[in-house]
């Protein structure tokens, strides 16, 4: 992974108020640290200590010759002194709004907070695919993260999934996602005559979400020679999970 794989997906992740917030914070620091020195002893020395905590995973990743996987699920513990932060700031904006310039950060920290209020209801049930406006497009960026890389979409996935054609059995491959929670999935459909197979196989169809292809004994080390098992497996598209536009899990069809 690249050197600089947690402070990206913390940037697109986060929250447009929490990645502002931070720039606000920096600016208005002396005038924050002034305010707060009355409240909070060693104020200072504790945002140092929490900065290095926010800090210490990245540090980690120029030391550690091990990669992160699936996300940032390892790291989640340092989520709460993240948001520390912007909470110190709109605490700081609000007790002193008589400012004009504080009034106008705090009531824009405010919309956006109701924007992430928006958006959080428009991912239900699949909030940890959340990404921020700096990513870009959301329909776009399944090329871009891993997003819904636990294939928990693909249970609402396969309630979609009809066959219309008569057959034996159909073949149904996997990719991005454990095959054994497809089997349990798809037997609750009654009406499906199927069998599990490898996706190196012949299948008729493949169950699957935008994860990175892995073939056992095939170097990955080159990120632009790396496709995703959308890109690989195309075919037609019989059953889609979307959120906002961002397609998280399919079953396609293979021609």
């Amino acid at each position: 992974l690249p050197k600089s794989y947690i402070f990206v997906n913390l940037f697109y992740k986060m929250p447009e108020f929490v990645v502002i917030s931070f720039l606000i914070f920096i600016a208005f620091f002396f005038q924050i640290a002034s305010n707060f020195k009355k409240l909070i002893k060693g104020f200072n020395f504790k945002i140092f200590l929490i900065l290095i905590i926010i800090l210490f995973p990245n540090i980690l990743m120029f030391l550690n010759p091990y990669a992160l996987y699936d996300g940032l699920r390892l790291i989640l513990y340092i989520i709460p002194f993240i948001a520390i932060i912007p909470s110190l700031l709109i605490y700081y904006l609000f007790k002193n709004i008589e400012k004009k310039i504080n009034k106008i950060f705090f009531y824009f920290l405010v919309s956006l907070k109701i924007f992430l209020v928006i958006n959080f209801f428009a991912m239900t049930p699949y909030h940890y695919v959340y990404l921020n406006v700096f990513a870009g497009k959301y329909s776009n960026n399944e090329k871009k993260f891993e997003n819904d890389y636990w294939g928990v979409s693909t249970k609402k996935l396969i309630t979609k999934f009809k066959v219309k054609e008569e057959k034996e059995k159909i073949r149904i491959a996997t990719c991005g996602v454990p095959p054994n929670a497809q089997e349990d999935y798809l037997k609750n459909n009654q009406d499906l005559k199927f069998k599990m197979v490898n996706k190196n196989e012949d299948f008729d169809y493949i169950i699957m979400n935008n994860r990175i292809v892995r073939d056992l004994g095939k170097e990955l080390s080159n990120p632009e020679k790396n496709v995703t098992c959308f890109e690989k497996y195309t075919g037609t598209d019989v059953a889609k999970v979307k959120r906002r536009g961002l397609t998280l899990s399919k079953i396609t069809k293979k021609n």
